[in-house]
């Protein structure tokens, strides 16, 4: 979460900002499909909701650790039911 969406932020009372909901996949050299069911997201712990606001989802964000030299492409990005 980040204080943009307005329902998590710094003043006293609310939920820490940038426990963001997430998983780890691992990637290979081949193209590959991913589903990524919202209830395998989870948080790091110190902003804890009781499940994600689905009606407020601003961005996805797709990131590698530090210490990778590598690239990777991204296709047909979509949300399912």
């Amino acid at each position: 979460m980040s204080p943009g969406g307005q329902i998590c932020g710094d003043d006293e009372g609310q939920v820490p900002c940038y426990d963001h909901f997430h998983t780890s996949i691992t990637l290979t050299s081949d193209w590959k499909h991913f589903k990524v069911p919202v209830g395998c997201l989870v948080q790091a712990g110190f902003g804890l909701f009781e499940a994600i606001a689905q009606d407020r989802l601003q961005r996805i964000q797709f990131s590698l650790g530090s210490g990778h030299a590598f690239g990777f492409w991204i296709d047909d990005v979509a949300f399912y039911k």
